[in-house]
Order: structure tokens, then C-alpha cells, then sequence
């Protein structure tokens, strides 16, 4: 059974115009908490398939890639996209702030290809009021914060969400304009298979909804989404599956049969070329990592 998280809820944005179909974004935050990061943090894969904020209130904590390593200075925000193939780096003990939110209307086979790295969010008057404010309902919880500080979160994820994505130049990349300009019944593709992972979402049965023909679907859904229906459709489910592994009680056999996989080890082994874990070691590292690691 799928257990809502307490600390969740969601920011919405809708945007309509005469020339492209509507599209809208849902900012929903699964969870956010505060902990500390050790020993253990260093050298952690940091994948997953949310967005993340971080704070850390000292220094000696960073992002690090194979080419890239980014400190994280004490009281800033930081965003960190979808897929990041990094892991984390830290000295002693730091307090650490975090929050997992998703972007609800943005295709998740995008994400990479538009918002390949972290950002580290600007510092203005209006942003660090908020984020102090978000910072001491995590440290002071009461019944009667918990409202606030979710909507301060849902707040700072859009606000670093939006900011990444003017860095990113986004409006102007082929990706996205390509996908802007899909028909509508594409539009409404990724919705529709998301209520449908535990069907038959094969190529035949996605060209027939859309009412092409497969050769004539499989070229235009790669120049939209930017890679080949049957990836992409994994991708979903192993998104999917990764949502009900951290934030809900499902067993794993469940999860495995509620997005479309034939059995848990067909599913440990798709999980597992994804992220690099089994769904088992995926959860237990992050349970680790919310309980002060």
C-alpha cells in the first residue's frame, strides 16, 4: 500500500498560449528534513531520480563528478537535477538541509539533456529570508509549522527550479522547442503511460493511441523525447518504482508488479543498470541517509 509521506505537497504552474498546446508545472515536495552528513556521505552515489535541494550549515561538504567538484558553502541553497552521476565529499560532521521534489509536466526523459549539473541558487534579500525561514522550521518543528515550512519548500523549489532553468537557457534549446512543438495527442503521451506502467506499452500500442503508424511514431517520438519509446517507457517505470521505494511502504515484490515489470528479479536487474543499486540497497541507503548518517 502507498503511504503519503507527511512532509508532502505541491506548487502548480499552468502556461497556455495560442500557439502551443497547454503545458504546466506541479512542483510536489516529497520530503524534507534535516539531518547530518559524516564518513559515510563520502564517496555515496548521489543518483536519483528527483530534483534535490541542499543546504549545509558549516563548510567542508561537495558535489563531486569524474571532472567536476563543486564545494557547498555553508548557508547557501544548492539545486541538484535529476540522474546526477556524482557522489558526495565531506569533512567532519555538517549539518545538512535537504529536500526531494519532483517537477510534475517535465518530461522526465529531458531533464538530463536540459539541466545537466548542479547549480548553486543566487543569494537575494527576498530568497534568504525564506530560506532562514525554511532552515529554523526544520531545526523547531512544531504541528503548527509543519504547513509553513512545506510551503516554504515548495517555494525554494520553485524558485531554484526557475533559475536553473534561465541559466540553462531553456526556451532557447532545440530540445525544448522541439517538444513544444508536438501535437496535442503527444502532448498528453506521457500522462497517459504513467497511468498505464503496468500494462502493454509497447510501440504497437503507443502509435495506435496516438494514431500513427510505428515506423511514424518511433521518428517522432525520438525527435521529442529525445531517445526511443521502449527506453523511455523504462525510464518511467523505474522512476515510478523509485517514488514508491523511498516514500512509500511498498514491498518490493508490489512495486515490481505495479510498474510493469514480470517479476522482482526482472526488476533488480532493470533497476540496477539504471541506478547502479538494487532496489534493495536504493531504499536502505536512502532511509540511511534521512537518519543521519
Amino acid at each position: 500500500m502507498d503511504v503519503c509521506h507527511r512532509k508532502y505537497g505541491y506548487f502548480r504552474l499552468f502556461m497556455k498560449s495560442e500557439t502551443s498546446p497547454g503545458w504546466g508545472f506541479h512542483i510536489r515536495v516529497y520530503e524534507h528534513e534535516e539531518t547530518r552528513i559524516e564518513a559515510r556521505w563520502n564517496r555515496m552515489p548521489l543518483y536519483s531520480e528527483f530534483w534535490r535541494l541542499y543546504c549545509n550549515r558549516q563548510n567542508g561538504a561537495a558535489l563531486v563528478t569524474e571532472n567536476q567538484r563543486m564545494p557547498m558553502r555553508a548557508g547557501r541553497l544548492y539545486l541538484v537535477p535529476p540522474r546526477f552521476p556524482g557522489w558526495g565529499e565531506v569533512r567532519g560532521c555538517v549539518g545538512h538541509a535537504y529536500g526531494h521534489f519532483d517537477v510534475i509536466g517535465l518530461p522526465h526523459g529531458l531533464a538530463p539533456l536540459l539541466f545537466p549539473r548542479p547549480i548553486e541558487v543566487a543569494s537575494t534579500s527576498e530568497s534568504d529570508a525564506l530560506l532562514r525561514h525554511w532552515l529554523k522550521d526544520l531545526r523547531q518543528p512544531t504541528p503548527a509549522g509543519l504547513l509553513p515550512a512545506l510551503l516554504r519548500a515548495e517555494s525554494l523549489a520553485a524558485q531554484a527550479f526557475a533559475e536553473c532553468w534561465e541559466r540553462a537557457a531553456v526556451s532557447e534549446s532545440a530540445v525544448w522547442r522541439a517538444w513544444m512543438e508536438r501535437s496535442p495527442r503527444m502532448a498528453r503521451l506521457e500522462e497517459w503511460m504513467g497511468t498505464r506502467l503496468d500494462e502493454d506499452l509497447s510501440v504497437a500500442r503507443l502509435a495506435e493511441w496516438i494514431g500513427f503508424t510505428p515506423d511514424h511514431f518511433r521518428r517522432q517520438f525520438v525527435r521529442i523525447f529525445g531517445m526511443n519509446p521502449s527506453r523511455y517507457v523504462t525510464q518511467l517505470r523505474i522512476k515510478e518504482a523509485a517514488r514508491l521505494l523511498l516514500f512509500s511502504q511498498t514491498s518490493i515484490d508490489e512495486v515490481a508488479e505495479s510498474t510493469g515489470f514480470l517479476d522482482r528479479f526482472h526488476f533488480t536487474r532493470v533497476f540496477r543498470n539504471q541506478t547502479g543499486e538494487n532496489p534493495a540497497a536504493y531504499r536502505r541507503r536512502n532511509l540511511n541517509y534521512a537518519g543521519a548518517v
